[in-house]
């Protein structure tokens, strides 16, 4: 009976762990990842510790993408005519 339970215990932590590791897939960043057992914390750490470095990435991104915007609109200005002055490097 023990053994029995001990592998439904793994199945049922192994689903929650696939679901956890999906949403994160699907970049569902914001739902908290909560230790259902206390058993394995160091694989739901491991998850929390993932979702951090995505979201850190995610940030890195977006802020990439406006330092891009703003160099093509910077872009579009000087050939505009708007900087005529060249900058000379430091």
């Amino acid at each position: 009976m023990g053994l029995f339970n001990s592998n439904a215990q793994a199945q049922l932590l192994a689903k929650q762990v696939a679901g956890i590791i999906q949403s994160l897939a699907e970049g569902h960043l914001d739902q908290p990842i909560v230790n259902s057992n206390p058993t394995y914390s160091s694989v739901y750490d491991a998850l929390a510790n993932l979702q951090q470095s995505l979201r850190r990435q995610r940030a890195d991104v977006a802020q990439s993408e406006q330092l891009e915007q703003a160099l093509v609109q910077m872009t579009a200005k000087h050939d505009e005519g708007w900087i005529d002055e060249i900058i000379a490097p430091a």
